[in-house]
């Protein structure tokens, strides 16, 4: 994580998550600063044509997506059961390892571990991209290979958003959230 200590002192950090509202993601719903998307996310994000330094927060060691652009730098989480394996040849790769550095759960780290990265760069505001069930009922996601909406696992999504509330309450990071809709 040292490697992105302070990277983007000031600026505010775009989370993108999984949500159904990944189909309708456009550049027009970014501003300046960094973009950290979840796994599968990146594809469409870094299809975007975005100024802004691109980031993927990858977990899991499982189901390749391919390619990842040369510019998107990859942040895989440490340990043989999870994603440090992965990308063997990308340039711009960095580890990191959560339940070491920050006492998290397995479960627990995807999102949790984007705002901790947010707040490792500096980062004084986070805008949550496509993270539906943060601001919703809606615990699907968008299965970017097939780009159909499936479900996913409701608990754990119900259980870590408190602990993400609580996790931002106590980081004082300012925050809110873009759920982009379909064009009329």
């Amino acid at each position: 994580m040292n490697a992105l200590r302070h990277k983007h002192p000031g600026e505010t950090c775009w989370i993108v998550g999984k949500g159904p509202s990944l189909r309708y993601l456009r550049a027009e719903h970014f501003g300046q600063g960094p973009v950290i998307a979840l796994s599968h996310a990146i594809m469409p994000v870094q299809e975007l044509g975005l100024p802004n330094p691109l980031y993927l927060w990858e977990k899991d060691g499982r189901d390749g997506f391919e390619p990842i652009h040369m510019d998107v730098t990859i942040i895989l989480q440490a340990g043989e059961d999870y994603s440090e394996h992965r990308w063997p040849e990308h340039p711009r790769r960095v580890i990191a390892d959560p339940e070491q550095e920050m006492n998290f759960l397995a479960p627990e780290m995807s999102i949790r571990m984007a705002v901790v990265m947010a707040h490792v760069m500096g980062c004084t505001e986070i805008v949550f991209v496509c993270c539906d069930s943060l601001i919703s009922e809606d615990y699907r996601r968008l299965d970017v290979m097939s780009g159909k909406i499936v479900e996913a696992n409701e608990g754990a999504y119900r259980r870590i958003k408190p602990i993400l509330f609580e996790d931002l309450n106590a980081s004082g990071i300012a925050h809110r959230f873009v759920l982009p809709e379909a064009e009329l």
